[in-house]
């Protein structure tokens, strides 16, 4: 950006407040349709500055986990003979 003129540089802005900023405006447009808004990103976007403006606005978001996210538990000893891959993620305790 040195070939911009520095009082025409816009400000700037990451990502995460980029996409924070496109939610506000989609939602008064989206909102007319009276229908749930569901947002599905990819994990870079599931962090808490992204996540709790879309809660604040209503929104649903599906995300996949991110690499350092926390789990709270491990999954327990699997009972002897029951069928299936074992849980991945179990409830928090």
């Amino acid at each position: 950006m040195p070939g911009i003129d520095p009082k025409h540089r816009p400000e700037f802005r990451t990502k995460l407040e980029l996409a924070v900023e496109l939610l506000r405006w989609a939602k008064p447009w989206l909102g007319l349709l009276e229908l749930p808004i569901w947002v599905v990103a990819d994990g870079a976007y599931a962090s808490r500055e992204s996540l709790k403006p879309a809660k604040a606005l209503g929104m649903t978001v599906v995300s996949r986990l991110r690499k350092d996210a926390a789990l709270r538990t491990l999954p327990g000893l699997r009972p002897a003979g029951k069928r299936g891959r074992p849980r991945a993620y179990t409830a928090r305790t």
